[in-house]
């Protein structure tokens, strides 16, 4: 098994982002808008739209300067989790792929990898929707209805 090689590879990812979120952080807090996506990234990309977008939108959804900091601790927390899980997930495809070139294979390692990748997939959009619910709870049910009727 090579999980030394799957551990290496979710270091250094973790220890990248710790190195770039720092001095990009507050550029990327500024503006996550991303473009629209569809399949696996769409739940992402939609909670870091919606929270940009209230950001930009803060006088005229009367968003206070309280919950913009909380909205930007919640999208920086969110992206960490996101890129940390990330890591995870490439480290299992990369194992499943390490697997797959050896000849002649087992499929019940790639069978069982294949659903710890799915399970994790899975907790990350977990996290995701839950930022999102969190992010829906900073706001009023009137900055709520502003922004709806904004869009």
């Amino acid at each position: 098994m090579r999980i030394p090689g799957a551990i290496c590879i979710i270091a250094l990812t973790l220890f990248t982002a710790a190195c770039i979120l720092p001095a990009y952080g507050a550029e990327a807090v500024k503006s996550t808008k991303m473009p629209a996506a569809r399949g696996k990234d769409a739940i992402e990309t939609r909670f870091l739209n919606t929270a940009d977008e209230i950001i930009k939108k803060q006088k005229e959804l009367n968003v206070t300067d309280e919950q913009v900091v909380k909205i930007k601790e919640l999208i920086t927390l969110t992206l960490n989790e996101i890129m940390q899980r990330n890591a995870g997930i490439d480290a299992i495809t990369v194992e499943i792929n390490t697997i797959s070139w050896e000849s002649p294979f087992d499929m019940d390692p790639i069978e069982k990898l294949a659903l710890e990748k799915q399970h994790l997939i899975a907790e990350k959009d977990k996290s995701v929707i839950g930022s999102y619910k969190k992010l829906s709870q900073l706001l009023t049910d009137e900055q709520r209805e502003a922004l709806k009727n904004s869009r």
